[in-house]
């Protein structure tokens, strides 16, 4: 941890270095419903040296690092998180596979935390947005039937 990231904080390995399960051209060409124009304007392709070398440069684990050959093309850093600071410059308005990461486990660099929430927590407010947008729907009308 350094000095001036208090003990806890996310240290950002994440956002220095990562896998997407989708290569940058095929985002382009068949972009994710939801955020898809963002995520094909954040992601920064890096080939799996370059990830790996990035993220132990940022202090993640190298047994964690993961950037394999066989996935070449799927590696990416974010054009929006601050190599100084280790915050995200878009943070109020990022993209929702950021503010679901880890996706309901425990993050897989070790800092157990989430937008400065414990996982558990995340998963809390998670669940309630969901059941909340599940009270507001509402269910189709039944068609009438024909004759």
């Amino acid at each position: 941890m350094t000095a001036d990231r208090p003990e806890g904080a996310c240290p950002g390995y994440c956002c220095a270095a990562f896998t997407y399960p989708r290569t940058l051209s095929q985002i382009r060409r068949d972009p994710p419903a939801y955020d898809g124009e963002m995520i094909a304007d954040m992601l920064i392709p890096l080939t799996p040296k370059q990830a790996r070398e990035r993220y132990e440069r940022f202090g993640g684990p190298a047994e964690r690092s993961g950037f394999r050959w066989k996935s070449r093309g799927h590696h990416f850093t974010c054009r929006h998180w601050d190599e100084e600071t280790r915050l995200c410059t878009v943070y109020e308005d990022r993209p929702a596979m950021c503010r679901d990461y880890p996706y309901g486990q425990e993050c897989q660099h070790g800092c157990g935390r989430v937008g400065g929430l414990p996982s558990e927590e995340r998963m809390r407010i998670r669940e309630e947005r969901w059941a909340n947008q599940w009270k507001a729907y509402e269910a189709p009308k039944p068609a009438e039937r024909l004759p």
